[in-house]
């Protein structure tokens, strides 16, 4: 393995968390794996490295027998240098199932601190992905990577630089032109202009400005009567349910707080036996968010929007089976005349 590759970096744009995997510890951990044959239903152990500036670096682990009391009595005795922990297992959905969550939230919820989730395949290579903290929402679950050492080396995911760093790149690539000499930049200098070309342009100027002035106070100007009365517009989706019992719809609402968004709905879901899933897609970010039991109970999500469009799909389930599903999409500072019907 070639020193200049021997991290695995993890992360996508407007991702709050850059994690870099060494490939060192994707090695042990197979190499760990592989020395039980594979029979063990499930492996786990504490993740260690460091977190600085929203960058995690994982550098070494230490297996533990269950998520338990080894994996708290692990956690205390390494302190502040434990960043997480990994879990592997079989399965189809690389989602968190319950006592990984409550691992999760009992014991990782420091900025930075991750989940890495690895799944068997029955054939071929494992698949993983990290879950992270955000907003004490636990988001992750996306760009899905081979679990294998020698492949992440060949094909290292390198993180997308931000339009500046792109731009600095290409100007160290294709540097400009140098100037020309002094003497031959040098021009005759223009004619002056005659007074009434200079009287007849600042005329022109000012019209326009008022003008332009004028357009801008009525574009900005809030709207009144009904229309100021509605500050955001929601507009419920007719979504497909899991069977045709008019029972498996679920009614979704919002309201405006400020900046802030809260999501609601029917706490009877969070019945014995049920989970959620919650998607959110705000503008181009797209974040899934598993939802225990308790949280159904509660009955509400907090949530502060990025963008003027927000689109939300919850699905409860038992198991595997989805009983309900239901869909909100919330319009905020929607046009007056979209207003105005929503009124009527």
């Amino acid at each position: 393995m070639s020193p200049g590759k021997s991290f695995f970096n993890w992360t996508f744009p407007g991702c709050p968390v850059r994690v870099s995997l060494g490939l060192a510890v994707v090695e042990a951990v197979q190499r760990d794996v592989a020395s039980n044959g594979g029979t063990l239903e499930a492996a786990q152990g504490v993740l260690l490295g460091y977190i600085v500036n929203g960058s995690t670096r994982i550098t070494s682990f230490l297996p533990v027998t269950d998520l338990g009391e080894p994996m708290s009595d692990t956690v205390n005795s390494t302190g502040r240098c434990a960043v997480g922990f990994y879990r592997i297992r079989s399965g189809d959905a690389l989602q968190l199932d319950e006592d990984e969550i409550v691992t999760a939230r009992d014991m990782f919820q420091r900025p930075g601190s991750v989940i890495l989730l690895v799944q068997r395949r029955p054939a071929g290579t494992a698949e993983a992905t990290f879950f992270f903290f955000e907003r004490n929402l636990l988001c992750g679950g996306y760009l899905h990577f081979p679990f294998d050492a020698r492949f992440l080396a060949e094909r290292e995911l390198r993180v997308i630089p931000s339009d500046s760093a792109r731009l600095r790149e290409m100007l160290r690539e294709s540097p400009l032109p140098a100037l020309p000499p002094a003497k031959a930049c040098q021009r005759a200098a223009p004619a002056q202009p005659r007074a009434w070309r200079k009287a007849f342009a600042t005329i022109a100027f000012a019209v326009l400005a008022m003008a332009g002035g004028a357009a801008l106070t009525q574009a900005f100007r809030p709207p009144t009567g009904a229309a100021a009365t509605k500050e955001i517009a929601i507009v419920p989706v007719q979504a497909m349910p899991a069977s045709r019992d008019a029972g498996s719809r679920i009614e979704i609402h919002a309201q405006r707080h400020g900046k802030q968004l809260t999501f609601t709905w029917d706490p009877a879901l969070g019945s014995p036996g049920s989970s959620g899933t919650l998607s959110i897609v705000d503008g181009d970010a797209h974040r899934l968010v598993p939802l225990e039991r308790g949280q159904l109970q509660a009955g509400r999500l907090p949530y502060t929007p990025t963008s003027d469009q927000v689109n939300i799909d919850l699905a409860i389930s038992h198991g595997t089976l989805v009983d309900a599903r239901g869909t909100l999409l919330v319009l905020l500072n929607p046009p007056v005349q979209a207003t105005h019907n929503r009124m009527e």
